[in-house]
């Protein structure tokens, strides 16, 4: 359904073609979000199997990611929220007041602990060579390989 071509959307002041935007925007970025907490969890797990510090730092960059994208989306709420506020009066008559809620903590507490995960797959993921490596075959695969004539 078209919100822009449809007249009887465009007939009814309480739909506002920014507010739809926004609503359009939170549903992308939370869909875009969730996926890469999947993808992040999938590769952190992965990591616990496989050692290397090339999967630890890519299972950070992911959870920066998402970090990233959840932010996007706890500022797309609050920018159309304020929005609203200012531009449709009937949503937030004059003296009402807001409050977010636990799920807006919640997307904050999501945030944190997105980025703290990311920071510490970042920081745990040195290359461990000889003496300090797990097993024989990853110290192998990390030793430098000359090919020479």
């Amino acid at each position: 359904m078209s919100y822009s071509s449809d007249s009887k959307t465009k007939k009814d002041p309480s739909i506002d073609e920014t507010i739809v935007n926004y609503n359009k925007t939170e549903a992308v970025f939370s869909i875009i979000a969730l996926a890469l907490m999947i993808i992040g969890f999938i590769f952190s797990c992965y990591t616990f199997n496989n050692t290397r510090y090339m999967f630890k730092r890519t299972a950070g960059g992911i959870h920066f990611l998402s970090t990233g994208s959840t932010l996007t989306v706890i500022e797309v709420v609050i920018n159309s929220i304020e929005y609203e506020k200012k531009h449709l009066p009937f949503t937030y008559p004059p003296g009402a007041t807001h409050k977010y809620g636990y799920s807006f903590v919640l997307a904050w507490l999501v945030f944190i602990c997105n980025l703290l995960s990311g920071c510490a797959f970042i920081l745990f993921s040195k290359k461990r060579k000889g003496q300090k490596a797990p097993n024989e075959e990853i110290a192998m695969a990390d030793c430098p390989t000359i090919i020479g004539r």
